[in-house]
């Protein structure tokens, strides 16, 4: 009842102020105890559920059934978590007291963490993707509002280490979030799925999507704005996967994957046949199933490029994109890959797709710009954690 009241009388920011207020009072009255060296506490973003880099350490370390507590801060449960691991409640009372005795933190985003960090604990970024095209953080400093960076910058000071895939990516962490911790360059821990998806596996998920067997699937992922035009991600699905059909041959399915805080009404209702994935909890065993994308900015493009699948560029307000939305990085004028800018370039380009010419360009651009990706990166994160667990 007292949170109805205050999200009715008090402007969002007051009460984000009052809540960080609160939490890091309480967060100080437990400063004093005792660290768990074995306890392991994951966050995914803020309370999301089981996915990203921390998932699959997570999973590693069951896998080596070692003697830890490992704990998973949730807005809501999730039944994808394994029994093994507990879930605590993000924002409560136990979700600050779990932080406060954790020996290792480990998190994929660069936002403010309600606790005093003591030296016996080791604070983790995984961060949540490599070669990033667009600029953030301290490449764009002026451009942001000063919170974010302030909570940016106070998270870097407590970070003990960094987890990257290649020297590009290391470099990255450097210029962009006031790096100045170790870095492992271990691989990204989420990859590992490209590598080791078991054909069982991807069934079950073709299964749960009600695709049938032997179809071929597409998936359309256009990165966030801030700004959206009306045909900012209109997109002739139709016409596209007739060209797909056409090109690759066989029956072809789509898969749509937006931000989650994308409308989906942008988008018209289609003939084709589309499925609406923005919901799907871990985005990287849809991404391993998937035989070709088409997006626009994203640095999803990257892992595409890892698993040497066909990847086709959608970009119909690039001008305005640069101009209003984000800096691109030289990383992204490299690829080798056309920006089209209407519906009738992007079906040229896949009916004009030449598989030996892509793969030749690729392996160019990856001599700059490659990744770690052997299917062992998780591995290789836990083999390093268990000298501060253990």
């Amino acid at each position: 009842m007292l949170k109805r009241i205050a999200k009715m009388i008090l402007p969002a920011g007051l009460r984000r102020t009052l809540r960080r207020g609160a939490e890091m009072t309480v967060a100080y009255i437990l400063s004093p105890l005792s660290v768990k060296k074995n306890k392991v506490v994951f966050i995914n973003v803020a309370g999301r559920g089981f996915g990203c880099n921390p998932k699959y350490i997570a999973l590693e370390m069951l896998r080596q059934q070692l003697p830890v507590d490992l704990v998973w801060l949730v807005s809501k449960d999730d039944p994808a978590i394994p029994h093994e691991v507990r879930q605590v409640r993000w924002g409560s009372l136990s979700m600050l007291y779990e932080l406060a005795t954790a020996g290792v933190i480990i998190t994929n985003v660069k936002s403010r963490i309600p606790f005093i960090k003591k030296k016996e604990q080791l604070l983790i970024q995984t961060w949540h993707g490599s070669n990033a095209y667009k600029c953030v953080e301290a490449e764009i400093i002026e451009e942001q509002e000063c919170d974010y960076i302030k909570d940016s910058k106070v998270n870097s000071a407590i970070t003990d280490v960094f987890i990257s895939d290649s020297p590009y990516t290391s470099q990255w962490y450097r210029d962009a979030f006031w790096c100045h911790c170790d870095i492992w360059e271990t691989g990204m821990p989420r990859n590992d799925v490209y590598c080791n998806m078991s054909a069982e596996a991807m069934e079950a998920l073709r299964k749960s999507l009600g695709i049938a067997q032997g179809k071929k699937i597409w998936m359309y992922a256009p990165t966030f704005r801030d700004f959206v035009e009306q045909d900012t991600y209109k997109l002739n699905f139709e016409a596209v996967q007739t060209a797909l059909q056409q090109h690759f041959g066989g029956e072809w399915v789509g898969l749509l994957r937006l931000h989650p805080i994308v409308n989906p009404d942008l988008f018209p209702p289609s003939d084709a046949e589309m499925i609406n994935v923005s919901s799907f909890g871990d985005p990287q065993e849809l991404f391993a199933l998937t035989d070709a994308l088409i997006s626009d900015y994203s640095s999803l493009i990257n892992d595409f490029i890892m698993m040497k699948k066909p990847v086709f560029l959608y970009t119909p307000d690039y001008d305005s994109y640069i101009a209003r939305e984000r800096q691109l990085k030289q990383i992204y004028f490299d690829l080798p890959l056309r920006r089209n800018r209407t519906d009738d370039e992007l079906c040229a380009d896949i009916l004009a797709f030449h598989s030996e010419k892509y793969q030749e360009d690729m392996t160019s651009y990856w001599k700059n710009y490659g990744c770690i990706l052997d299917g062992k990166a998780s591995e290789r994160v836990v083999e390093r954690l268990k000298k501060f667990i253990l």
